[in-house]
């Protein structure tokens, strides 16, 4: 280890930063989330420093840096040319000041390294320069671990450290005091929730005189549910909170299409519970897997209900969340990109277009008596985009109803078959080529139907159900 990492208290502490460029621009956007007295020496400064000098967020200095006017910094940035900095670094050597200069790592004394903030908790990733960008890209992995909300916790655990030091006498009791109140950080608990779990703790104790009943906070009797979207594939589609919900889950119930990528991100020891719902075949009943919900919560435990796409977009969320109600357990939902969005995104289609296309609406193609029974004529609109999900074993009644009741054959339609995964294919034609393009090129679940609606010239009689084309020039 070349690079021992420390943490330097930049309270009361004067930074010089030389350079009035893009490198010093992104050396002051770090610096200035510290409270150390920043000062810039440059000639002339680009917009952002500018910027900052004009709010009072730092000094400005136009003369030359040198060993005399350097010398009561505690750290100097150099980020200026080629010459100048290794002028600076020969100062610095003189003044035995710390000194990082840009993309010069053999004549800096210390590094920054790539950092995750979320003051007072702080993650820094380091190379020792080697490779900066796998640094960033490490740091992009652990923020998505870490939440927004995480600083908050760690100041209102520092606010509890005088109580729990006068009610838990050791420091084993101590320690287990706080295990307890932390298990809940990665699970999505907000610092508001853990601050008042706390006190609620904290306020119990204080009517107790029996120091051996203090060694924990008793367990609740009831675990906390996640029903989270994991997105239509690989698990870079899914959100932060997604996969912080993951990691600190102690059941995760899943469904049939859930990618292996975010299969892999769920925590080794956690169990898992498939409950897969295969088409046309014996599969785990909704019934089934809100019982499996209840139980793997009512024993105290995390759960994450993963389904792919977004859990409230034909996910059947609601009749969980139903059963959760009714059995007093509490749940988030955390949202995920749904199907239609990403396999749209995959194959470069608009969803909307400002002067064309204008409304969106989400169908489902199936539903447990067959095809679902819509109001088609109220489809059957220019400048609305039908987007159907689950619609392959269904499109031929589809197609017969929307041109039934006046949507044109020629409208554009696209299938995106296993869209965002491996295989993925996508094919575009008009509506009334829709049934012969999904038998022609034998398409199959998973699949999501785009059709841009167009309005055909028809009456419609309402004995026969029959489209009767009508001369526009009549």
């Amino acid at each position: 280890m070349r690079y021992f990492p420390i943490y330097y208290d930049m309270q009361n502490t004067s930074v010089a930063i030389i350079g009035g460029g893009e490198e010093a621009a992104q050396k002051l956007r770090l610096l200035k989330k510290t409270p150390a007295e920043i000062t810039v020496f440059a000639t002339s400064l680009n917009a952002e420093l500018e910027d900052s000098y004009k709010n009072n967020l730092i000094k400005w200095q136009r003369e030359e840096p040198t060993e005399e006017n350097l010398e009561p910094f505690s750290l100097i940035y150099a980020a200026s040319d080629e010459d100048e900095n290794e002028t600076i670094a020969q100062i610095a050597y003189r003044l035995k000041t710390p000194l990082n200069v840009v993309d010069a790592p053999d004549l800096c004394n210390f590094i920054t390294p790539a950092i995750v903030d979320r003051a007072p908790i702080t993650v820094a990733i380091g190379s020792e320069g080697t490779a900066p960008v796998l640094a960033r890209m490490i740091k992009t992995k652990i923020e998505a671990l870490l939440s927004t909300d995480i600083g908050n916790i760690a100041k209102k655990a520092q606010s509890l450290r005088h109580l729990v030091a006068k009610k838990y006498t050791s420091f084993e009791q101590r320690r287990n005091f706080w295990d307890h109140l932390f298990k809940d950080v990665f699970a999505g608990a907000t610092s508001a929730t853990i601050y008042q779990n706390a006190l609620d703790d904290l306020s119990q104790k204080c009517e107790t005189t029996d120091t051996t009943k203090l060694d924990a906070p008793k367990e609740t009797s009831k675990g906390f549910v996640s029903l989270v979207g994991a997105g239509p594939g690989p698990s870079d589609l899914l959100t932060f909170r997604a996969a912080r919900a993951l990691q600190s889950a102690d059941v995760v119930i899943y469904d049939r299409l859930i990618d292996l990528t975010v299969l892999e991100i769920i925590r080794r020891d956690a169990r898992r519970i498939f409950v897969g719902k295969t088409p046309g075949e014996k599969c785990t009943s909704q019934d089934e897997i809100n019982k499996h919900i209840l139980n793997e919560a009512n024993k105290g435990l995390r759960v994450v209900r993963l389904k792919c796409g977004d859990p409230l977009i034909f996910g059947r969320a609601g009749e969980e969340m139903d059963a959760m109600k009714e059995a007093d357990i509490e749940f988030e939902i955390i949202p995920g990109i749904t199907a239609a969005n990403a396999c749209a995104a995959e194959a470069n289609l608009p969803l909307t277009i400002r002067k064309d296309t204008r409304a969106l609406i989400y169908l489902t193609g199936h539903s447990a008596e067959g095809l679902t029974p819509y109001k088609w004529a109220s489809f059957a609109t220019k400048g609305v985009m039908l987007v159907l999900y689950m619609g392959v074993k269904m499109a031929p009644k589809i197609q017969a109803n929307l041109l039934a009741v006046g949507a044109s054959p020629k409208s554009k339609i696209s299938i995106i078959e296993n869209g965002c995964k491996e295989g993925s294919r996508t094919f575009t034609s008009t509506l009334g080529r829709l049934s012969q393009e999904i038998k022609h090129n034998s398409i199959s679940n998973p699949a999501i139907i785009l059709i841009s609606v167009e309005r055909q010239m028809v009456s419609i009689d309402e004995n026969r159900r029959e489209v009767i084309n009508v001369n526009e020039a009549d």
